[in-house]
């Protein structure tokens, strides 16, 4: 009777160690190019943009960073570039790690900083935007206010002129 090896598992190494391909490798590299790709337009994009402003004033700034365009690119931005940092960290640990419980309370901890980081930016970005505008309201609100105090002047001023006038 001949000993028939087992069926084929991926690699030689796989074999050795009755493991096999993951299958994962690929799908992870591609996401890794296409999260560098996007951040290497949107700073591309965002740097131009910037450069293009006539000066970089506070004020400047923030009426671009809340225009629709830069919003978008930004809020992009933070959720590609931790997305990026997470895929390559994931790597990093899942290669040198070898002790199980170290590998998950590192991948543990990657995962919850990324969403920390992610959080915390689009979560400033909102407050940049609701601050630029509740500021563009209140301005508004500062205007017609300033509006209704210019009209109640020139009543008041018509009703002194023309009482005087008329007695």
């Amino acid at each position: 009777m001949a000993y028939e090896s087992p069926p084929s598992k991926g690699t030689g190494i796989g074999r050795v160690r009755g493991l096999g391909a993951a299958h994962e490798g690929t799908h992870h590299w591609v996401l890794q190019r296409y999260t560098a790709a996007g951040n290497f337009l949107t700073v591309t994009f965002l740097a131009f943009s910037l450069v293009l402003l006539p000066d970089f004033t506070f004020e400047t700034v923030r009426e671009w960073i809340v225009r629709p365009l830069p919003t978008l690119a930004m809020a992009t931005l933070v959720l590609s570039v931790f997305w990026h940092a997470r895929l390559g960290l994931q790597v990093l640990i899942e290669d040198y790690l070898h002790n199980p419980a170290s590998k998950f309370a590192a991948l543990l901890v990657l995962n919850l900083a990324a969403f920390g980081g992610t959080l915390f930016g689009l979560i400033s970005l909102a407050r940049i935007l609701m601050a630029a505008i509740g500021q563009q309201e209140a301005a508004e609100a500062a205007a017609e206010v300033a509006g209704q105090v210019q009209q109640q002047i020139q009543q008041q001023l018509q009703g002194l002129l023309g009482g005087g006038m008329g007695q």
